[in-house]
């Protein structure tokens, strides 16, 4: 208020409950008495994003939102991050993400990816993990030690939460091509992952999107096929490149889908992962030659420098309809 000289009438925040502005922005809220003219709108961290080019836009209409990123906070508690969402200014609803993972260690494993392809590597092995691990070389580098340690979490929520993030796949499968293994700075393994990428390749993996009315994307498939072509000493960047052309096929498939089923012809892509320009150029390449109008951010960044921009529009467009509405906005429908 001194700073800016404004008097706010609303305030949006994040769901996420170790945000300080979330905490901050709760902590006003219990502060203030029942007759107080402030209305309070927590939004989703993903439905922001969306919002954000929709706020570019002027897009007020419902589109088919897909939010790409590391992390945020979801409405089921765990770690969102691979979202396809039916959204407009009135709230949206999860129509479709990646299967969820546990990450070893947390916080830990977004700073140590490889700990994420040992999560990945032990569901799609099961039993015989350590000799996939082997044969990539992750126990030579690592040692059965720290190995046994993370597989000793993995099934523990306490140290190991759920994550459906698309930007700790990118992580994973960076550490298992020995690309990069430990984020110095937020993206790093994502973007040396990127840096591998060659024109000229149309080849992809093979991926399960899931039953028509639940769209859960499984990689299992995808990743059995990529230690495949490790092992048999497929070159980085051919792996890199049908790793990004299978996140490709994989967009717009479920795009297609939700199209079909929702009379939907509007796509908005958000969201960190999509500063990746190979995955964002050949994404909108594809979902335009199956007849959809493509939105991306211009103005802000896809990435969390956007959020803000979402939350404010949500809430001014709530704030138009009622004047006294409060609340967390979350998903409309089950």
């Amino acid at each position: 208020k001194k700073v800016y000289r404004v008097n706010p009438v609303a305030i949006g925040y994040d769901l996420h409950p170790n945000y300080l502005s979330t905490k901050w922005a709760l902590a006003q809220q219990s502060e203030l008495n029942t007759n107080s003219p402030l209305s309070f709108y927590g939004i989703q961290h993903h439905y922001a994003h969306i919002a954000s080019v929709m706020a570019e836009k002027g897009i007020k209409r419902k589109v088919i939102g897909v939010a790409f990123d590391g992390t945020g906070y979801g409405t089921d508690g765990n770690l969102w991050g691979s979202e396809f969402l039916i959204a407009d200014t009135d709230g949206f609803k999860r129509a479709g993400h990646f299967k969820y993972i546990p990450l070893p260690g947390g916080e830990t494993a977004i700073r140590e990816p490889w700990r994420v392809s040992v999560s990945y590597i032990r569901y799609i092995t099961g039993d015989e993990v350590m000799d996939y691990l082997e044969s990539i070389g992750f126990i030579e580098k690592y040692g059965s030690d720290r190995i046994n340690a993370i597989l000793g979490i993995i099934d523990n929520r306490d140290f190991s939460p759920l994550s459906s993030s698309a930007g700790r796949l990118f992580d994973a499968v960076s550490a298992i091509l020995g690309i990069c293994d430990t984020n110095t700075f937020e993206g790093e393994a994502a973007m040396a992952l990127e840096s591998y990428t060659i024109d000229g390749i149309d080849e992809d993996y093979p991926a399960d999107i899931g039953l028509k009315d639940r769209i859960e994307i499984d990689f299992c498939l995808t990743l059995f096929r990529l230690i495949q072509d490790v092992t048999k000493g497929i070159g980085k960047d051919i792996i890199a490149t049908k790793f990004h052309n299978t996140i490709v096929t994989i967009i717009a498939g479920v795009v297609q889908r939700l199209g079909m089923v929702h009379k939907l012809h509007d796509v908005v892509l958000s969201g960190g992962v999509f500063q990746n320009m190979y995955l964002l150029k050949n994404t909108i390449d594809r979902l335009k030659s199956i007849g959809m109008n493509v939105y991306t951010n211009e103005k802000v960044p896809a990435n969390d420098a956007g959020i803000s921009l979402g939350q404010a529009y949500i809430v001014r467009e709530r704030m138009k309809k009622s004047s006294r509405t409060k609340g967390v906005i979350i998903e409309l429908g089950s």
